[in-house]
């Protein structure tokens, strides 16, 4: 006879790992999209020296992206965790909104197509993130 093998143990630690790795993975790419954006938007600013609304939205996002990837890092307590999520849910979702729809009126009425796809592509980018960030990091949360 053959060895029975407990088959349920493995498909559990491949489970874990498959969640480890795409969590990381997301930590990584919205990390990076934070910093993109964050750089593109202080450019922005140094380049033309003016205020303009969308300017602060591409900061805004890329600050709060960054502040949210450091504070799921950290988040070793329960409540830590849910406080990430709430930024996600009350500060993320409206400026990735903003941005998207910023982003289709510069593209659209200015006619700046660098800038306004950019804005659209970064938002679509961290929309397409937030299920993810949001279900892995309840996966994590004891």
């Amino acid at each position: 006879m053959l060895p029975r093998h407990d088959t349920s143990e493995t498909w559990k630690s491949r489970f874990s790992d498959y969640y480890c790795k795409l969590f990381i993975s997301y930590i990584a790419a919205a990390s990076i999209y934070g910093l993109c954006a964050v750089i593109y938007g202080v450019y922005l600013f140094t380049a033309y020296w003016n205020f303009k609304p969308h300017y602060a939205y591409i900061l805004a996002v890329g600050i709060v992206g960054i502040l949210t990837q450091l504070l799921g890092l950290l988040s070793t307590k329960p409540l830590i965790s849910c406080a990430v999520v709430i930024l996600y849910a009350f500060l993320m979702v409206p400026l990735v909104i903003l941005q998207i729809l910023v982003g289709a009126r510069v593209l659209s009425i200015q006619g700046n197509i660098p800038v306004g796809s950019l804005m659209m592509a970064f938002g679509m980018l961290e929309v397409a993130f937030l299920p993810a960030a949001i279900s892995i990091r309840k996966r994590f949360v004891p």
